[in-house]
């Protein structure tokens, strides 16, 4: 018996590089990291980790790790007091003296809306700053209440939004008074373990939590640091105290939208902007809004020194991006691109360009907006160019993506476009943009 025996030549083909992937190439087990989770119609789709949890130790970052969560907390405060509105227990335009009969007689036409959209008037961080530092470190909201009631309005009840975390901890306080139960315990037990989202705590000040990332940020772009953190201690973790994973967010985000937590008229509010005096504000009920790529955006997002959560959902493709940062990420840059990903149309970045060592020399200079205003000098150094920005020990290499247009190594969405004597810095949809003249 003759054996026939065939060779065949297998041409390895490389797998298309992940979109995912290509957002976070800096991101490795020395540098702090993100974990990425994309949801369409109530699926997740896709899952994701980069960097370290723990730079000092090199702990690896896992999809299951927990991350302060900051401000994304007021939006699990807000649907609380919105689900004791659709209950009957609570109403929007209610005073606050039918809730808390306590309050000062000055805060007679501040509402729960208000209290919720930052249009309360109470006083606020910039004419309070004698006792933020003990207001924030508050434990109990009969010592924030004894601060915070000594002193006068801010402004006129609905007139003007003014990001106030300490309405927050009143609003806490309302719920605690409508519903008999501490804030936390309610907010577990009512909206929390329905959904399973058992990793979600409480965890205020310097507690300590099981699985807990440690945040950094970095200097001028380069260095990693461990910032000081802005604690926030009992009586405001209603602002800005919870703990979270990507998982239990995607499955609070799903629960949201899809109608399982409010009726539908009331989830309607969250799209509503908050209308002051000056024209309406993209904010509404412990949720911003935004319109980007033609579609309308429904955000959660918080930020505390190391650490920077968000919620982004796109109702015309129902899907969401929730990424969470133990550092200071451009996150706008990566939120647009996680969405567009999940919707299924990645936004494919222009590849870079050669340009000639003569035509990058035309770009040097320094470029700013007037006298004694911040600075850019444009250097060419071995036929590179190079930008340094004004109070930055260091510089960055430019990357051409046309003989005008540049963007920095790492790509944060920023471009730097020159016509003439004049440099434009903007972001890549030119949201807004800044000009600098060439000097010398």
């Amino acid at each position: 018996m003759k054996w026939l025996v065939v060779l065949a030549l297998v041409v390895a083909v490389p797998a298309a590089a992940d979109p995912i992937d290509k957002l976070f190439p800096y991101l490795d087990a020395k540098t702090p990291g993100a974990v990425v989770v994309l949801v369409n119609h109530g699926k997740v789709i896709a899952r994701r980790a980069y960097g370290a949890a723990d730079v000092e130790l090199g702990v690896k970052m896992s999809a299951e790790q927990r991350f302060r969560i900051a401000s994304i907390s007021k939006q699990l405060t807000a649907v609380a007091i919105l689900q004791l509105v659709d209950a009957g227990k609570l109403a929007l335009d209610q005073p606050i003296h039918s809730y808390l009969p306590d309050a000062p007689a000055a805060w007679a036409p501040v509402t729960l809306a208000a209290l919720l959209s930052h249009t309360s008037g109470l006083p606020s961080f910039v004419d309070a700053k004698d006792i933020a530092d003990a207001a924030n470190g508050a434990q109990t909201y009969g010592e924030l209440r004894a601060l915070l009631d000594k002193k006068p309005l801010h402004t006129r009840p609905g007139t003007e939004h003014a990001y106030n975390n300490w309405g927050y901890a009143v609003l806490a306080q309302v719920l605690e008074r409508a519903t008999g139960q501490p804030y936390c315990a309610y907010v577990t037990q009512h909206l929390l373990a329905p959904l399973n989202m058992i990793h979600t705590v409480c965890a205020t000040g310097g507690a300590v939590v099981a699985g807990l990332v440690n945040g950094y940020d970095r200097a001028y772009g380069r260095e990693w640091i461990r910032p000081r953190g802005v604690v926030l201690e009992a009586a405001l973790v209603s602002a800005g105290g919870w703990v979270s994973t990507v998982d239990d967010l995607a499955a609070w985000t799903t629960a949201l939208t899809s109608g399982k937590l409010l009726k539908p008229e009331t989830f309607a509010k969250l799209y509503v902007a908050t209308s002051v005096a000056q024209g309406t504000v993209p904010y509404s009920f412990g949720t911003r809004l935004r319109t980007e790529d033609g579609h309308a955006l429904l955000l959660a997002n918080g930020d505390l020194p190391g650490f920077h959560s968000e919620i982004a959902y796109d109702k015309d493709c129902d899907c969401a991006a929730i990424s969470l940062f133990n550092w200071n990420a451009p996150y706008p840059f990566l939120t647009r691109r996680l969405l567009a990903i999940a919707r299924g149309a990645p936004i494919h970045d222009p590849a870079p360009v050669k340009v000639s060592e003569a035509e990058l020399a035309k770009l040097v200079g320094t470029y700013r907006a007037g006298d004694h205003q911040p600075q850019r000098e444009l250097v060419l150094d071995h036929g590179r160019l190079y930008c340094h920005d004004d109070g930055d020990p260091g510089r960055d290499a430019l990357v051409p993506l046309g003989n005008n247009v540049f963007r920095y190594t790492i790509d944060d969405g920023n471009r730097l476009t020159f016509s003439g004597e004049t440099l434009t810095f903007g972001d890549d949809e030119q949201v807004w943009h800044a000009a600098q003249q060439r000097v010398r």
